[in-house]
Protein backbone atom coordinates (compact mmCIF):
# COMPACT_ATOMS: atom_id res chain seq x y z
CA UNK A 1 0.00 0.00 0.00
CA UNK A 2 1.70 3.10 -1.13
CA UNK A 3 2.02 6.30 1.64
CA UNK A 4 -0.98 8.51 -0.09
CA UNK A 5 -3.01 5.80 0.53
CA UNK A 6 -2.24 4.78 3.60
CA UNK A 7 -2.99 8.20 4.67
CA UNK A 8 -5.63 9.78 3.36
CA UNK A 9 -7.52 6.13 2.33
CA UNK A 10 -10.76 5.54 4.34
CA UNK A 11 -11.53 4.83 7.79
CA UNK A 12 -9.27 2.33 8.51
CA UNK A 13 -8.43 3.13 12.84
CA UNK A 14 -6.42 -0.34 13.43
CA UNK A 15 -3.60 1.08 11.14
CA UNK A 16 -3.40 4.57 12.50
CA UNK A 17 -4.27 6.05 15.82
CA UNK A 18 -2.92 8.68 18.53
CA UNK A 19 -1.59 8.05 22.37
CA UNK A 20 0.28 10.40 24.70
CA UNK A 21 3.90 9.32 24.66
CA UNK A 22 4.27 8.95 28.08
CA UNK A 23 2.40 5.53 27.74
CA UNK A 24 4.43 4.60 24.79
CA UNK A 25 6.06 1.80 27.07
CA UNK A 26 2.83 0.57 28.29
CA UNK A 27 0.84 0.49 24.69
CA UNK A 28 4.23 -1.21 23.11
CA UNK A 29 3.67 -3.94 26.08
CA UNK A 30 0.33 -4.04 24.87
CA UNK A 31 1.27 -4.52 21.24
CA UNK A 32 3.60 -7.38 22.23
CA UNK A 33 0.99 -8.89 24.01
CA UNK A 34 -1.61 -8.86 21.22
CA UNK A 35 1.29 -9.79 19.04
CA UNK A 36 0.98 -6.62 17.35
CA UNK A 37 3.47 -5.21 15.64
CA UNK A 38 3.17 -1.15 16.20
CA UNK A 39 5.48 1.84 15.44
CA UNK A 40 5.56 5.29 16.06
CA UNK A 41 5.51 7.22 12.85
CA UNK A 42 5.03 11.08 14.35
CA UNK A 43 3.78 13.24 17.35
CA UNK A 44 0.73 16.10 17.65
CA UNK A 45 1.55 19.54 18.49
CA UNK A 46 0.55 23.18 18.50
CA UNK A 47 0.36 24.33 15.21
CA UNK A 48 -1.86 26.56 13.42
CA UNK A 49 -4.40 23.59 12.59
CA UNK A 50 -2.41 22.91 9.12
CA UNK A 51 -0.91 19.18 8.63
CA UNK A 52 2.65 18.28 8.35
CA UNK A 53 4.26 15.21 6.68
CA UNK A 54 7.59 15.00 7.44
CA UNK A 55 10.47 12.51 6.21
CA UNK A 56 12.84 10.71 9.18
CA UNK A 57 15.13 13.81 8.61
CA UNK A 58 12.69 16.63 9.54
CA UNK A 59 11.79 17.73 5.90
CA UNK A 60 8.74 18.57 4.48
CA UNK A 61 7.48 16.33 2.21
CA UNK A 62 4.03 16.46 -0.33
CA UNK A 63 1.18 14.06 -0.32
CA UNK A 64 -1.03 13.42 -3.74
CA UNK A 65 -4.11 12.86 -1.45
CA UNK A 66 -5.23 14.47 1.59
CA UNK A 67 -8.48 12.17 2.05
CA UNK A 68 -11.33 13.89 3.54
CA UNK A 69 -11.56 17.10 5.39
CA UNK A 70 -13.78 16.91 8.44
CA UNK A 71 -13.24 20.61 9.25
CA UNK A 72 -14.17 21.55 5.52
Amino acid sequence: MGRDCLLSGGDDYELCFTAAAARQDEILAIGRRLNLNLSRIGCINESNGALSLLDAAGRPMSMERTGYDHFA
